[in-house]
């Protein structure tokens, strides 16, 4: 038997869904942030199903961001579970902080170079430093790759590699069912946010976020598939590929509106945040980079914009 819990968290995303599978071994998908609270209301919900957390056998990470891991490792303490995850996730959380704070210096160059002003460079860095609180490290016992089978509760889920919203983020799909269990790759309300993130193969380059979830997105809507479990939120139950088409879509709306912001001249993406998303807050603001770089990206790929330096700073025109 699958069960879904929802457990609090601290930002403004809300309650994240995670999912425990009975069977031979008690699998925990998702953990939450590291909160009390979050802690607490897990035991709860396991309590009323039968469970304590010393029960959990297995946790499987579905991807690095905190409201999805960050309880991972007081999991791990109290029951021994082994974790499972992405070879992408791996050095996160075998490091972390200090994987953590070495993106750090990496964001804030990606700031300079696309002009967002110092003060609120600062604010952001303290921002981000802030948010280290609810993870900690945790030991990796298998490394998932796309393509690979888990037995959950019975059956065989398949594992895919679905990068975008984080490098190293993976669905689970089991197809006699025809159930995703998609994290944080496809919500039903609310489009998935493709982070600004180091790339992982070493060459310390930005990844080109949005253009890898286009790619996945539609790799997800060649499946047949009944129900979608996501991270947050109701359940889909309705038709995803018109779901994923109305996500892309979305997108390309996005990129044209950036495009037409770029008619009265070059600007730099923090210029572009500004025209597109006026009255930011500081958080805010960090969602918005990321969702304007990711735009500019996907310009760039169509042909329809170019960068050009001017010293320190990155400027996008049209072609």
């Amino acid at each position: 038997m699958m069960h879904s819990l929802s457990l609090p968290t601290p930002f403004p995303v809300g309650a994240v869904n995670v999912y425990l599978f009975e069977g031979d071994e008690l699998t925990l998908v998702d953990t939450g942030s590291q909160t009390s609270r979050t802690l607490e209301s897990l035991r709860q919900q396991l309590a009323t199903r039968g469970f304590q957390i010393r029960d959990i056998r297995r946790v499987i990470v579905t991807h690095t961001h905190l409201d999805h891991c960050g309880l991972t490792a007081q999991i791990v303490a109290e029951s021994g579970a082994r974790v499972f995850t992405h070879r992408n996730n791996v050095e996160w959380l075998t490091q972390f902080p200090q994987r953590w704070q070495a993106d750090e210096p990496f964001l804030d160059h990606i700031a300079t170079q696309n002009g967002v002003p110092g003060g609120l460079r600062e604010t952001l860095s303290g921002y981000v430093t802030t948010l280290a609180r609810y993870c900690a490290a945790v030991p990796i016992y298998g490394v998932l790759e796309d393509g690979d089978q888990m037995t959950l509760d019975g059956a065989l889920w398949q594992v895919m590699h679905t990068p975008g919203h984080s490098g190293g983020l993976v669905c689970l799909y089991q197809p006699e069912q025809q159930c995703l269990l998609s994290s944080d790759h496809l919500l039903k309300k609310i489009s998935s946010n493709p982070f600004v993130e180091l790339s992982v193969n070493g060459t310390h380059k930005r990844r080109h976020s949005l253009v890898e979830y286009i790619a996945s997105l539609r790799r997800v809507a060649e499946l047949p598939v009944q129900r979608i479990l996501p991270g947050h939120g109701e359940p889909v139950t309705d038709d995803h590929r018109a779901l994923i088409a109305r996500r892309i879509q979305s997108h390309h709306n996005r990129a044209d509106q950036i495009a037409h912001a770029l008619a009265s001249g070059s600007q730099t993406a923090y210029q572009l945040i500004r025209v597109i998303f006026p009255n930011l807050s500081p958080a805010n603001t960090l969602l918005a980079f990321s969702e304007v770089l990711g735009h500019l990206d996907l310009l760039e790929e169509q042909g329809r914009v170019r960068q050009q330096a001017h010293g320190e700073l990155a400027y996008y025109r049209l072609n």
